[in-house]
C-alpha cells in the first residue's frame, strides 16, 4: 500500500491533477468501507495515509486561494480518513495542528466560511424585514435553499459549510476529549490568539431561529435542513464524554435554547416532513448530552427557563404513537 501511495503521488504530482489525486485516495478507502469484514484493511490504509502525510496535504488546500471544488474534495478526503474512530489518525492530526500553530490558518478559514454561510442564509433576516424596498425570496432549487438579496460580497456555501461542520464532528466523536477542548481553546497563554470554533458553531446554530424553511414541508429536502441536522450532530459530539468545558459553555447559551424552543413550537410534528423529525430528534439528543456526567444545576435552570419541555413531551409522545409504536422491530431491522 505504501508503494502504491508513492506511485500515485508521482502520477498526480502536477497541480492540475490534485483533485483527481484526492478523489482516488478517497475512493480507495470507500471501497474497503463497503465491506464489513475490511476493518483491518481500513486501518492499514488509514495508517499509510497518515504516515504519508496525506492529511497535511489535504489541510494545505483549505484556504481562500484555492478553487472551492479543490477545497471540498480535500475536506471529503479528510472526513473519510477520520471515519471509524481510529485513535492513531486523530492523535496525528491533533499533534500536527498543534505544532507551530498549524491550526491557525485552517481554523480561521473554517470560522470565516461558517460565518459567511450564516450571514448569507440567516443573518440578514431582521435587516430584510425592516427594508421594504428590498425583494427577498426564499426558495428551494434542487437541494439548495437560497436567499436572494443584495450586496453579498462573499456568498455562503451551505455544502462547503456542512463538510466543515462534519469535519469538526469527526474530530470529536467517540468522546475524544483532546480535540473537544482544542476546538475551543488552542492556547492557554493569554498573549496568544485562539480561534474559538465551539463558539462559532453555537452562533451559527442560533442564527437558524425564525428560518421558516425548517418547518415548511413543501421545502423538503433542502440544504438548510441538512445544515441544522449536521450542526446538532456536531454539538452532540463536542459534548459527549462528557466534555465538561463544552457542556458548560453550551448549557449557558440562552439564544441556542431559544432556537430549539422556536423549533419545537409547532402545532403538530406529524404534519411535518421526515427531515424536521430528524432535526427534532437531534435537538433532543443534544439537550440530553448537556445533562450527562455532571451536576451543574445552572444548566438545568437555563434550560427550563428557555425551553417548553411540556410541548416537547407532547411532540415526543405523538412521534411515538404515529410513527414508531407497532413498528419497533421493522425500525430496528432498518437501522442495522
Amino acid at each position: 500500500m505504501q508503494e502504491l501511495l508513492e506511485n500515485l503521488k508521482v502520477a498526480f504530482r502536477d497541480n492540475t491533477n490534485q483533485i483527481y489525486f484526492l478523489q482516488v485516495l478517497k475512493y480507495l478507502l470507500k471501497i474497503e468501507m463497503k465491506n464489513p469484514e475490511s476493518s483491518k484493511r481500513i486501518e492499514v490504509i488509514q495508517k499509510v495515509y497518515t504516515k504519508g502525510r496525506i492529511m497535511e496535504m489535504a489541510l494545505s488546500f483549505l484556504n481562500k486561494s484555492n478553487p472551492k471544488i479543490l477545497v471540498k474534495k480535500a475536506l471529503q478526503l479528510l472526513n473519510t480518513i477520520l471515519l471509524n474512530n481510529n485513535p492513531f489518525v486523530k492523535d496525528h492530526l491533533l499533534n500536527y495542528l498543534k505544532t507551530n500553530e498549524n491550526y491557525f490558518g485552517v481554523f480561521i478559514f473554517f470560522k470565516e466560511k461558517i460565518k459567511e454561510t450564516s450571514d448569507y442564509l440567516f443573518g440578514k433576516q431582521k435587516e430584510i424585514q425592516k427594508v421594504n424596498t428590498r425583494v427577498v425570496t426564499l426558495r428551494t432549487v434542487g437541494n439548495l435553499a437560497e436567499i436572494k438579496s443584495v450586496n453579498h460580497s462573499e456568498p455562503g456555501d451551505p455544502e462547503l459549510t456542512c463538510k466543515i461542520i462534519r469535519f469538526l464532528q469527526l474530530c470529536c466523536d467517540n468522546c475524544y476529549l483532546p480535540f473537544q477542548n482544542f476546538l475551543g481553546t488552542q492556547n492557554l497563554d493569554p498573549d496568544k490568539a485562539n480561534v474559538d470554533l465551539v463558539q462559532q458553531l453555537s452562533l451559527f446554530m442560533e442564527s437558524f431561529k425564525n428560518l421558516s424553511v425548517l418547518k415548511d414541508p413543501s421545502k423538503e429536502p433542502n440544504e438548510v435542513c441538512k445544515l441544522a441536522s449536521q450542526g446538532f450532530k456536531t454539538l452532540i459530539d463536542m459534548c459527549t464524554g462528557p466534555c465538561l468545558k463544552n457542556q458548560e459553555f453550551f448549557g449557558n447559551r440562552r439564544r441556542l435554547f431559544r432556537f430549539i424552543n422556536w423549533l419545537i413550537d409547532v402545532d403538530s410534528v406529524n404534519d411535518l416532513p421526515g427531515t424536521y423529525i430528524l432535526i427534532f430528534s437531534e435537538a433532543v439528543k443534544f439537550l440530553k448530552t448537556l445533562t450527562e456526567g455532571h451536576n451543574n444545576k445552572k444548566i438545568y435552570k437555563v434550560m427550563f427557563e428557555e425551553i417548553n419541555f411540556s410541548l416537547m413531551k407532547t411532540h415526543a409522545n405523538s412521534i411515538w404513537s404515529k410513527r414508531i409504536q407497532g413498528r419497533e422491530e421493522v425500525i430496528y431491522q432498518e437501522n442495522q
